[in-house]
C-alpha cells in the first residue's frame, strides 16, 4: 500500500482501472517527444515547463486520457 491510508486501487472507478491496467505512457497517442529527449503529454497542461505540457516518463502508468497509439 506504500504508506497510503486507503488503497488507491479500491477507490478508483472500475472503468478508469480498466484503462490504466497494463498501459503506459509509451503506448499513448498523446505522448510528444521533444528534440532534447524528454516526453510530454499533449493533453495535460503544466505551468512548470517552457512548452506548457506536462512532462511524463514513458514507463509510468497511463492516465484516464490514455488513447491507444496506432502505427
Amino acid at each position: 500500500m506504500d504508506g497510503y491510508l486507503f488503497d488507491p486501487i479500491e477507490l478508483t472507478d472500475p472503468k478508469v482501472r480498466e484503462i490504466m491496467e497494463n498501459n503506459t505512457c509509451r503506448q499513448c497517442a498523446n505522448r510528444i517527444t521533444s528534440n532534447n529527449g524528454y516526453s510530454y503529454c499533449g493533453r495535460r497542461n503544466s505551468g512548470q515547463t517552457n512548452n506548457g505540457h506536462l512532462r511524463v516518463r514513458c514507463n509510468q502508468p497511463a492516465c484516464i486520457l490514455f488513447t491507444v497509439k496506432t502505427n
